[in-house]
């Protein structure tokens, strides 16, 4: 039993770290008080403390070149090994005309910024840290040169800077002989990047189209009467320009201007007695026409057995290449001309639509007896016609 009490009171040493030497004498333990002793473990030993605090195990670095600037957008990942305390990390050198564009992206429980001529990394517990940040180094100009430089961190990996280039901008160190894309690697521990900005080309000269004289090209026009001396006149203008210009438009005495609209959109009347002065431009960009529509009105009086009509167009103040005009008046009456600058046309009226078109509306069917009437070659005047009238016998109402 003693010899036992031996063997177990010098494991109880080497479990308690204790020197290995086993002490001279003997003791004599109650059994009781042994078996505590044997579940107590030896005291862990403290961890050692890590070679360095912390790593930078990625890093790229993109950047774009502008006028004064370079933008440049870095990614790292970092692994903090210290606990219990902060750690700052460096993760690039920068000039102090260097700012963070933006807020960078990084990982909870730790701080992205700039602090004396560094980006830097603070992180208080370990981990593995991602970090995106973009930053803006403005350029210290020479002329027509621009430079910047950045610096490698102590300890961080010397990747290169790949570089966008546009092609206003010329990439002189290192030298890139006009490629879009260079890789800037470090030299002497830091990236420098110098580019020259292209002259400004002058602007090319657009060539302004002559302005056409404007000028109406054909003048369509429309009489309808009733046999109460109701008269409407409708005139279509096509118009030959090349950019806005002032028209004026005066009714012949006793005429009221109920509308007017240029190419399809009314436009404000004047006052009763007043020519329409109005702007007028082609629709659409590049186009040479337009279109300016008028619609009138008089009272003739009560016809007659037998009188005279004086039918008469609004004078224009541009020229006029060709008018056709078309009178609808009572079917009850034969019709003369005695006078007037419209000379009448006799051709049928498949002949007249074939060489002006139908009248405003397609399909629509005028009352009345027609005459026709043309005239060339108009300007600063109002196109007129005469009509001598009397009933029409053939009509048989007298016999």
């Amino acid at each position: 039993m003693t010899a036992a009490l031996h063997v177990l009171a010098t494991a109880l040493y080497l479990a308690a770290g204790t020197s290995t030497e086993t002490p001279a004498g003997e003791a004599t333990i109650p059994l009781d008080q042994l078996l505590p002793l044997l579940q107590q473990k030896a005291p862990a030993k403290a961890d050692a403390p890590p070679p360095v605090d912390a790593v930078v195990t990625r890093a790229e670095l993109k950047g774009r070149l502008t006028t004064d600037a370079i933008h440049v957008d870095a990614h790292f990942e970092v692994r903090v090994l210290a606990a219990g305390r902060w750690t700052r990390v460096p993760l690039l050198g920068v000039s102090p005309e260097a700012v963070l564009s933006s807020d960078p992206k990084v990982g909870d429980g730790v701080v992205v910024a700039i602090h004396g001529g560094e980006l830097l990394l603070l992180a208080h517990e370990p981990g593995a840290y991602p970090v995106d940040a973009t930053l803006v180094v403005r350029a210290v100009p020479s002329g027509s040169r621009r430079t910047v430089s950045l610096k490698v961190a102590p300890g961080g990996p010397p990747v290169p800077l790949q570089l966008e280039v546009d092609p206003a901008f010329t990439v002189v160190e290192p030298a890139a002989g006009g490629e879009p894309s260079v890789a800037v690697y470090p030299r002497a521990g830091e990236w420098s990047v110098g580019w020259t900005v292209a002259a400004p080309k002058a602007a090319a000269k657009v060539a302004q189209r002559p302005a056409l004289e404007p000028k109406i090209t054909r003048a369509r026009a429309v009489w309808v009467s009733t046999l109460e001396g109701k008269l409407g006149l409708r005139v279509l203008y096509s118009l030959r320009l090349n950019r806005a210009e002032k028209i004026s438009v005066e009714p012949p005495p006793g005429y009221r201007l109920e509308r007017a609209a240029v190419n399809g959109r009314a436009v404000p009347l004047p006052e009763a007695g007043h020519a329409l002065d109005v702007e007028v431009a082609p629709p659409n960009p590049g186009d040479t026409e337009a279109k300016l529509e008028l619609a009138l009105a008089e009272d003739l009086g009560v016809f007659h057995l037998s009188g005279n009509v004086n039918l008469k167009l609004p004078r224009a103040s541009w020229p006029i290449a060709d008018v056709s005009a078309e009178a609808y008046l009572p079917a009850v009456f034969n019709y003369r001309r005695q006078g007037g600058s419209l000379e009448q046309v006799l051709d049928g009226a498949e002949a007249w639509d074939a060489a002006f078109g139908t009248p405003f509306a397609e399909g629509e069917v005028l009352p009345g007896k027609v005459l026709r009437f043309r005239q060339y070659l108009v300007s600063s005047s109002s196109p007129d016609v005469a009509l001598g009238y009397s009933v029409d016998i053939a009509k048989s109402y007298f016999q």
